[in-house]
């Protein structure tokens, strides 16, 4: 149980990590064009990045609602949840707690655990939004993690600029991701000032899931060659934002002209053929992105577009999430469900 008092503004903490705070709300203004408003709802496992997070959206006076979910995968689990639960009370803020059987659900879905977990995840999250009406869910990925995704990305054949890794804001999944630029060594000294201790997941040190693998052996490997690594995902993930932003315009123009429902839409062959080949990938990309949460492979979008332009008919395409691309004589269907056209 946490019984002391914490801080509640920027005049409670030290200067160095009020300035952390404000280069924070920083970060957050430039990618959303906008102050924060309203309830914000913070995803919090109890370990150190989601904790700080709580804490730095807490003091720089927003109103905070604590996520948890106890996936029930570790025997400790239940303590993980009591120690967001006294912290959030500390705070005088809203938690909520969510207990779900995720090796069950695994099973019964022939998903993996971590698929699963993430699915389950932010499915919660985005109850407890709509729950308290909020317009965002804030997450604790920093910096660290933003390189481990880089690598991921690549191992998955992922195109440019989704390659850069994940969005700081991802407005179609109400999503912040705030500390995104800061060191994972920023969020240990900033709780560790305030004497506010955080929980380790054994798990993440498990080699057996391909994240702790690339963060354990492989991420290494690139900052043993490179110790300044971080810096270069971030200069890459910042490339990466001002060509989306350009892409983002041309492919809104395009899906302006499409027809259909948001589950079963159609582009006009007559429409996609006309485009540049790297507009016509990243229209691709985006339509699979409205159907399901996930990329598709880059050798997959290739093989796609190929086919396409040669002008052969009645070809299907599969991508993850069970999304169906369909080549007909006069239009291009994008389905979650196979449908008879």
């Amino acid at each position: 149980m946490i019984h002391r008092k914490l801080p509640t503004s920027l005049q409670d903490l030290p200067s160095e990590h009020a300035r952390l705070c404000l280069s924070i709300k920083r970060f957050l203004e430039e990618n959303l064009s906008q102050n924060i408003q309203g309830t914000v709802i913070v995803g919090c496992s109890g370990g150190v990045d989601s904790m700080a997070l709580a804490l730095i959206l807490h003091c720089l006076g927003i109103d905070v609602v604590f996520a948890h979910m106890d996936h029930q995968l570790r025997a400790e689990s239940k303590d993980d949840a009591n120690h967001v639960k006294s912290f959030a009370a500390a705070l005088d803020r809203r938690c909520i707690i969510s207990r779900v059987d995720i090796s069950g659900l695994a099973i019964k879905y022939k998903k993996g655990i971590e698929e699963t977990a993430r699915q389950e995840r932010y499915c919660f999250l985005e109850q407890v939004r709509k729950e308290y009406g909020a317009q965002w869910i804030a997450t604790g990925h920093h910096l660290n993690d933003l390189s481990e995704d880089i690598l991921l990305r690549l191992l998955r054949g992922t195109g440019w600029p989704g390659l850069a890794g994940m969005k700081a804001v991802d407005k179609k999944r109400y999503l912040l991701r705030p500390l995104l630029t800061t060191r994972r060594t920023l969020l240990v000294s900033f709780l560790s000032s305030q004497n506010i201790s955080w929980v380790e997941d054994n798990s993440n040190k498990d080699i057996t899931f391909k994240r702790n693998r690339i963060r354990h052996t492989i991420l290494p490997l690139f900052e043993e060659e490179n110790p300044k690594f971080s810096n270069v995902a971030h200069m890459l993930w910042s490339l990466a934002k001002e060509d989306e932003e350009f892409w983002d315009k041309m492919i809104t123009d395009v899906f302006s002209k499409i027809e259909g429902s948001p589950e079963y839409f159609w582009i006009p062959r007559s429409e996609l053929i006309t485009l540049p080949k790297s507009l016509r990938l990243r229209v691709y990309i985006e339509a699979i992105r409205r159907l399901n949460i996930g990329q598709g492979r880059a050798s997959t979008l290739f093989l796609l577009d190929n086919t396409l332009m040669k002008g052969e008919r009645k070809k299907f395409f599969q991508f993850p999430g069970n999304v169906l691309v369909k080549l007909e004589q006069d239009k291009v269907i994008f389905t979650a469900t196979i449908k008879n056209t």
